[in-house]
């Protein structure tokens, strides 16, 4: 017998779930090393998105971990920012800035950055076009990514700087400088369509192998990391998001 597909079945479309980090409470730490995934290295790729609901001039962690060794945030100039030191803590390595304000009237707001500083190579891409700003500093340094306590949506210390805004689809690879100025590596996280794409089951589809992080449930279950490597543990209470950015 000869199965034929049929074309009127369509797969259906990606619908990404949306968290909301309430900017009073909520938050996620970890205190022990994740269990795969390269801790320290030299290239990296990282993807979100993010839809701010409040603090437009405030600083707001996203990713962060001890003593600042490493972290991503919105500066208080409503700018991204990626930022880390290398694995002794004496010299930065790795900052990049993004030329743009991001603020609540932003909406949704796609943000991939990746980097290899042996090869002095930086690149932050947001909402499909580049947007890094000039002079970022990229060191042939060996980078800290996990690094005692680790957090999310704070900082690790006192849980400051509290992010205030709905977040999908988290996406951090340790092991793989992932190329964002060839189209086709971009729309492994944003499509031409400027959507979510599905990042597999365990986040292993963009590169065919997991991610250190990968944050992609609804959430109830959000602080689970897909990649089996660890999962964070909620301060507060994460809500679902008023939209996702696949609508």
């Amino acid at each position: 017998m000869i199965s034929v597909v049929n074309p009127h079945i369509l797969t259906p479309a990606y619908i990404a779930n949306a968290v909301n980090f309430d900017g009073t409470n909520d938050y996620m730490r970890r205190a022990t090393d994740w269990t795969g995934g390269a801790l320290t290295g030299k290239v990296g790729t990282l993807s979100l998105w993010v839809n701010f609901k409040g603090g437009d001039g405030a600083a707001q962690k996203l990713w962060h971990q001890d003593g600042g060794y490493g972290y991503m945030e919105r500066t208080s100039a409503n700018k991204f920012r990626i930022f880390m030191y290398e694995t002794t803590g004496g010299t930065i390595s790795l900052d990049m800035i993004s030329t743009s304000s991001y603020t609540v009237a932003s909406g949704w707001v796609h943000v991939a950055m990746a980097w290899d500083v042996a090869a002095g190579t930086t690149q932050m891409y947001i909402n499909g076009a580049s947007d890094r700003a000039g002079s970022p500093t990229a060191l042939n340094n060996t980078l800290e990514y996990a690094r005692e306590t680790m957090s999310f949506g704070a900082d690790q210390a006192g849980g400051g700087g509290k992010l205030n805004a709905d977040i999908a689809d988290f996406y951090f690879n340790t092991d793989a400088f992932i190329d964002l100025s060839v189209a086709a590596n971009l729309q492994k996280f944003r499509s031409a369509a400027g959507k979510p794409v599905f990042l597999g089951l365990d986040g292993s589809a963009p590169t065919g192998a997991k991610p250190q992080i990968c944050l992609t449930n609804p959430f109830g279950t959000w602080h689970q990391n897909l990649s089996g490597y660890g999962d964070y543990t909620v301060t507060g209470a994460l809500t679902a998001g008023s939209s996702s950015p696949s609508a």
